[in-house]
């Protein structure tokens, strides 16, 4: 053999060991997502998740190696999978019982999310909040059930809204964005005889598995972006970066 065939064999060899080396040194991690219009939505043609919330965290992982795949289920089965280390890491807020104790929190949000109480003002009302089961809506829901308040808990975000639109509920608990997105799809308007009261305004974080394998590694990635985009919230710092 030639000493420029040798030469050749061996760098196609050494291209072929980088490029193998690349490939297995890639992470796969598992990303638990929840139903929230719009930022998470199914689509019903593939049947899979899809949506703002995905589309944003796979991009900020790309560069760090990261690929992304995902578990779109209830939020009680998300968080048993974080806490059996099935799911590597969600998105979620600080405050909810079933998950703290579980997962270590970004250091800054996701992006910040608007919680209202939306009332039918209608005489002789019962004490019946639609909700969704597993949300805790940062200590809301245990103060009404104080207050003698039941409730109506229902799978996702949108079975909650269409109990209360339908006045099987007086009262609702819901974050903004969800309510929007449905009256916005569906070409509809809240009632004028409902009352919204602001009850706060909080932020959502990258929540990552204490079980998980991959912990550090994506600690590492969340911080790691947002010291050098500089970023406050996640999402609102990625739109911008797009943007130029």
């Amino acid at each position: 053999m030639s000493k420029l065939k040798l030469l050749t064999a061996v760098v196609l060899a050494l291209f072929a060991f980088l490029s193998i080396s690349c490939a297995q040194a890639a992470t796969e991690v598992t990303m638990g997502v929840i139903l929230f219009p719009p930022d998470v939505t199914l689509d019903k043609k593939t049947n899979e998740c899809v949506g703002r919330d995905i589309t944003v965290t796979r991009a900020l992982l790309l560069p760090y190696d990261i690929k992304v795949h995902l578990v779109c289920a209830s939020p009680l089965r998300i968080y048993r999978m974080i806490e059996d280390g099935e799911v590597d890491f969600t998105i979620n807020i600080k405050s909810t019982e079933a998950l703290r104790k579980h997962v270590v929190f970004s250091d800054i949000p996701f992006r910040k999310i608007i919680l209202n109480l939306y009332t039918h003002n209608e005489p002789n009302q019962n004490k019946i909040i639609s909700a969704v089961r597993g949300f805790d809506y940062q200590g809301y829901r245990q103060k009404f059930s104080d207050e003698g308040f039941e409730f109506i808990d229902l799978p996702s975000t949108i079975s909650a809204i269409q109990v209360f639109m339908k006045g099987r509920s007086d009262f609702m608990l819901s974050y903004e964005s969800p309510l929007d997105n449905y009256l916005s799809k569906n070409k509809l308007t809240l009632l004028n005889s409902t009352t919204i009261t602001p009850l706060l305004e909080i932020g959502s974080y990258y929540a990552i598995a204490k079980r998980s394998v991959h912990l550090n590694e994506l600690k590492h990635a969340f911080n790691d972006y947002a010291v050098k985009h500089q970023a406050q919230y996640f999402l609102t710092t990625w739109q911008q970066e797009k943007i130029l």
